[in-house]
C-alpha cells in the first residue's frame, strides 16, 4: 500500500474538505500522515490518519487572522488578498518545508497531497521532494 502525506493551511476551509480523502484511504490500507494545526487534531485522528503538528510554519489556531495581523483588518479588495496571499501563503513556505522534511524524515511518503493554498508542497518537490497532489477549496478549483 501507498504512503501519503497530508499538508494544510491552518484553517477549517483548506483542512475539512480534505478529511474524507484521508479516510477513504485509510479505509483502503494506506497509510497516512497528516501535517496540520492543532486545533483539528482530534477531525484529523477521527479520519485515521496519524497527526503530525505544525512547529516551524505558523498555526494560527482559533485566533481571528485580523486579531493575528492587526493591519490586516484595514484592508479590502485587491490589497486585502494580496496581504493574506504574502502573509498567510508564501510567508509560511520555509517553515512548512523544513516541517514536511522533519516529518519524511520518518515517514518517507510516496505522495504529498494538500489543499490549494499549502505552497510548501510544491515548492519541497521543485527541491527534490515527492510527488505531490492538490484537493480544491473552492469552486474555481
Amino acid at each position: 500500500m501507498a504512503r501519503f502525506l497530508f499538508a494544510t493551511v491552518p484553517q477549517a476551509g483548506h483542512t475539512n474538505p480534505g478529511l474524507p480523502i484521508a479516510r477513504a484511504l485509510v479505509e483502503r490500507g494506506h497509510e497516512v500522515v497528516w501535517y496540520g494545526g492543532r486545533r483539528f487534531q482530534a477531525a484529523i485522528a477521527a479520519s485515521g490518519a496519524q497527526f503530525a503538528p505544525i512547529e516551524a510554519a505558523a498555526d494560527f489556531g482559533d485566533a481571528s487572522l485580523d486579531e493575528v495581523f492587526p493591519e490586516r483588518a484595514k484592508l479590502s479588495g485587491l490589497k486585502g488578498f494580496k496581504f493574506d496571499l504574502k502573509h498567510l501563503f508564501l510567508d509560511n513556505v520555509p517553515g512548512q518545508i523544513a516541517d514536511l522534511r522533519r516529518i519524511l524524515a520518518t515517514f518517507p511518503a510516496d505522495v504529498l497531497v494538500g489543499d490549494t493554498g499549502f505552497l510548501g508542497m510544491a515548492m519541497l518537490h521543485e527541491l527534490g521532494g515527492p510527488r505531490w497532489a492538490t484537493y480544491g477549496i473552492t469552486a474555481l478549483t
